[in-house]
């Protein structure tokens, strides 16, 4: 993670940082972290994640997109389990740097996808419930008062929206 923090390409760090996920979540599944020494090594790796993100909100088109889609192809690497906050992680961080058109229409269709194949079951209510509320924040922070209003209409049927229209 330190060799990660230290190199210059972006882009490269970022490979860096999932490859390094992607073992810890694996070793993960077969250590006893009952002392959280994983939890907490995964938990920096999610925060030097952000912080590559955060640097690069105000980065030109081409390197937003560059890594947006690099996000993109991490979120399809992994199945969308339930409960998997790693994922819902990278789909906050693709959001940061939807300040794009075409980047937040993207990623809203892949939510939506993920919500139709969700809705099936109805223990993934609550999953869904999070993308939604993520759908309706780049609304606000994107679109029109009234459609954030129309969106909070049609969602009616989760208590999160039901507060946010009272």
């Amino acid at each position: 993670l330190e060799k990660a923090r230290n190199v210059e390409d972006d882009m490269l760090a970022l490979d860096i940082a999932f490859m390094l996920i992607n073992e810890s979540e694996e070793a993960f599944q077969y250590e006893d972290d009952s002392d959280g020494f994983v939890g907490f090594w995964i938990s920096d790796i999610h925060d030097f994640i952000g912080e590559i993100i955060t640097d690069n909100c105000d980065s030109d088109r081409d390197t937003k997109v560059k890594i947006f889609d690099r996000l993109m192809e991490e979120i399809k690497n992994k199945s969308i389990r339930s409960g998997n906050d790693y994922q819902f992680y990278l789909f906050d961080l693709c959001a940061e740097l939807a300040d794009i058109e075409e980047l937040r229409y993207r990623l809203r269709e892949r939510i939506e996808t993920i919500i139709e194949k969700n809705s099936v079951d109805s223990l993934n209510r609550y999953y869904n419930e999070r993308f939604l509320e993520l759908i309706l924040q780049m609304i606000v922070d994107y679109e029109s008062e009234e459609e954030a209003l129309k969106f909070t209409e049609e969602h009616l049927s989760y208590s999160t929206f039901r507060t946010i229209l009272i």
